[in-house]
């Protein structure tokens, strides 16, 4: 369920402070009567942030329960940042959040059946928020969640530029496990398998987090390619800049 911010919902999380112009006070919220897609068209800001709150994908692949409070969390913080002129508020829209309490509580993690069905419920959800965002051509910011969502994003990006997407994803993990069950592991596989995600970079890739059948499948691929944190950083082998040039570039 998706719940709609107002700027009452925003207040809660400010610290309000005399002489001071804070993020939370100068973003924006759409008018809930009006459809998103229109809302956000009508609308000046550039960027729209969402929260999901929801741990179910993670628990899926084996993960540690907690994600789904990260939103709020993070809005506490970001909304105390100071607007100045160097970032305002009004680039911003606070959207509001995708909720599944009732199956976070009820979710049995030795459930398998039941958790792909809850994951690919928030895949449909996610991409069907992020198409109308992208369409209304801003650029969406998801918070919280699984990477389970990463799937999402790329569906409903791709459906909105009626065209498959690269992805540069800087992460310890590539995401391209098996097609099984639905989790956070393997969103980019079901991307990359139904068309929606056409050439992956992972950079900063963790060499103990990568098991090999991944590591052979990049390496017989010719639209993913990745470097490693080590690489980059331990045994300094790469350049850094060297390699944002060929992340972009593939």
């Amino acid at each position: 369920m998706l719940h709609i911010f107002t700027k009452k919902n925003i207040q809660q999380y400010i610290n309000f402070r005399k002489g001071e112009r804070k993020l939370g006070e100068s973003v924006i919220t759409i008018n809930p009567e009006k459809s998103i897609q229109k809302a956000l068209k009508e609308s000046p800001a550039k960027y729209v942030i969402i929260g999901i709150s929801e741990d179910i994908g993670v628990q899926m692949n084996g993960g540690n329960a907690g994600t789904h409070t990260a939103f709020t969390a993070a809005l506490k913080a970001f909304l105390n940042i100071q607007d100045n002129q160097f970032l305002s508020g009004e680039s911003i829209v606070i959207l509001g959040y995708l909720e599944y309490a009732k199956a976070q509580k009820d979710f049995n993690p030795s459930n398998r059946e039941e958790g792909d069905v809850i994951v690919r419920q928030i895949d449909t959800d996610v991409s069907e928020l992020i198409q109308s965002i992208v369409a209304a051509d801003k650029t969406p910011i998801i918070i919280g969640g699984g990477h389970n969502n990463a799937y999402g994003n790329c569906k409903g990006t791709s459906l909105a530029k009626n065209s498959p997407i690269h992805v540069i994803n800087m992460d310890a993990h590539t995401d391209l496990r098996h097609l099984e069950e639905r989790h956070s592991g393997n969103g980019f596989s079901y991307a990359m398998t139904e068309g929606y995600l056409e050439k992956y970079f992972i950079f900063g890739l963790h060499e103990n987090y990568t098991p090999q059948y991944i590591l052979d499948k990049m390496e017989n691929s010719e639209n993913i390619a990745y470097n490693t944190f080590e690489a980059l950083e331990v045994r300094n082998t790469l350049d850094f800049s060297s390699e944002l040039k060929r992340a972009e570039n593939l």
